[in-house]
Order: C-alpha cells, then structure tokens, then sequence
C-alpha cells in the first residue's frame, strides 16, 4: 500500500517511485505495463536515494524529473532525475529550487514558447505553503512559480503578487495540464495556512504537555471541518502563468469541480480533452468519482418539424 508517491506515464507505461507506507517513507521506483494477457507486469527501476514521498514530478522525452516533497521525513528542495532510457545510470541530482521548501508543488514540462527556434525544453513548477517544518517560523502561503531549464540546471523564480489571479490559490495539491502550462485544483491559501498553523500549534502543544491549549486547538480543528466542501473553496478553475508580464491569467471556459490531491490526465493533444480521476472533495474527504471533459463530440443537432408523424 502507498500513498503520496510520484507517478508519470512514458508511452504505454506508468512509472511509480517513492511514496510512503505505514512504515514510513519509500525507496521504491518501478514501471507498471500491462502484459499482452492483461496481467501486469512491474520492473524494477534503481532505488531513490533516500526514502523519498510528496514530491512533484515531470518528464522530459525520456528524463523523469522529481521535485522537492519530504526526504527522510523532512520537505526538503532537492531535485532528482532519472534517465528511464538508461536507467542503470542511477539517479541524478539537479539543482535545488532556489526557496524554502514547500509542503506542496505541481510540476509540468513544456517547450519554450518564447523560443521556438530552440525549442528548448524546461520544467514549469507551482509552489506553496512554506515553515511547515521550521520550528522558529509560522506557516506562509508563499505562492510562488518557477521553472528549471535541465540544460543550463538553473532555476528562476517568480514571486506572485497579492493582487495576482492566482494568490488566492495555493494549488497544494493541485494538478497541471501537461498539453498547456496550466494548472488547477489545490486548496485556497488563506484557509489551509490556518490549518497547517494549527497543526504545528497542537503538535508543539501536545510537546510541551499544554492540556489547555491541546483543547481549544483540537476544537477548533473540528470545527473546520464541519463545513460543507463549497466553503473550503478548492480550485476549480485553470490558470496560466504569462512569464513575460510575470502574472497568472485564468483560462475562461474549463472547469471541474474543486480537487485537491487529483489525477489529471490528458487524453488527446488539448487540455480540453481530459480525466480528472478521485482526490478529495474537502479536507479528510476523498471521491472515488472520474471526471471526463471532452470537446471531441459535437453538440446535438435537433430538427424542429411540425409533421406529427416525425419521430
């Protein structure tokens, strides 16, 4: 059983590594095909170096990129990459993200668009929540988007303003498009930074033996989730990031209904055409429900006749 691992598809296969168990946190890497008997058949790819969960992940061609998550436990910036046409080459490391490690990331890849005469591929990465692990700090929802060129191994940053379309969002939990550099799904930031600071609070109040405080923090953690999954506000919306203006802009037109911790797969060569499949509802609340979105069909061609034999 694992949960919180990285997962991408590469042609006909899907490629599973870290993760965690109720034992801990996972080494594991592996590929997971379909035989021609309908039976599957799993390969074993090299070991993580550490014990590796809730990270990010992206593929470039044949390069499989993981980003950030909890190393040994605790969220660390670091980057791995795996060449999954050679893979007895082991894991790489790629530069860190240059900031505070975030509790939770969204990654794609896409080409360059300002730049289609190199076509020079790189990594767009969405990044939030950051101080969860920090004693001496209080939870921030530092929103922040950042893309990694694998061939030059340097990072840019691009801090969101508040009054920026995505601010509101976190997208801790989120998912991206991998047709379009876009995202969605995730937690509104303002509650879910209030959240996580209680749960430090109570942690360090459990610590230090404060029944007191232990109380009133435990009340107030039932009391968020007593609300109906529409006050939560979980993103529905999808949102892209114009590098050049350095600002999100919201893709009028597509929606589902608010995920966090969802499978989004295209299924065609457009956004438009996708699966959104389970993740949570609200906090603690999981569906095992399959979104389709598709623009293949056209809408129905009704004839209007006045013949009452026409049927």
């Amino acid at each position: 059983p694992t949960a919180y691992a990285a997962f991408q598809l590469y042609d006909d296969k899907l490629i599973v590594a870290g993760g965690q168990s109720a034992a801990g946190d996972l080494r594991d890497a592996y590929i997971i095909q379909l035989s021609d008997s309908l039976g599957v058949e799993i390969t074993p790819l090299p070991s993580l170096p550490e014990p590796r969960s809730g990270m990010a992940s992206a593929r470039i061609e044949n390069v499989l990129y993981l980003i950030g998550g909890r190393v040994n436990g605790k969220l660390s910036n670091t980057v791995l990459s795996l060449d999954l046409s050679r893979p007895q080459k082991e894991w790489r490391e790629e530069t860190p993200y240059p900031n505070s490690p975030f509790l939770k990331l969204v990654a794609m890849a896409n080409q360059d668009e300002s730049d289609t005469s190199s076509g020079i591929p790189y990594l767009s990465v969405m990044g939030s929540f950051t101080g969860v692990d920090e004693p001496d700090q209080r939870v921030q929802a530092d929103v922040t988007y950042m893309t990694y060129t694998p061939q030059t191994k340097q990072w840019q940053t691009y801090k969101i303003a508040p009054d920026d379309p995505i601010a509101a969002h976190g997208f801790g939990g989120g998912y991206a498009s991998r047709c379009e550099p876009s995202f969605s799904g995730g937690v509104r930031a303002d509650l879910f930074v209030t959240a996580l600071q209680r749960e430090k609070d109570l942690k360090a109040a459990k610590a230090k033996g404060n029944r007191r405080l232990v109380k009133k923090l435990q009340a107030e953690q039932r009391a968020y989730l007593s609300h109906d999954p529409a006050w939560y506000g979980f993103c529905s919306e999808w949102y892209s990031f114009d590098r050049s203006r350095g600002r999100g802009e919201a893709k009028s037109g597509f929606h589902f209904d608010g995920r966090a911790d969802a499978v989004y797969l295209d299924r065609f060569s457009s956004m438009m055409d996708g699966m959104l499949i389970g993740g949570e509802t609200m906090p603690g609340v999981r569906t095992p429900s399959i979104v389709i979105f598709t623009t293949a069909c056209d809408p129905p061609k009704f004839h209007v006749t006045t013949d009452p034999n026409y049927q």
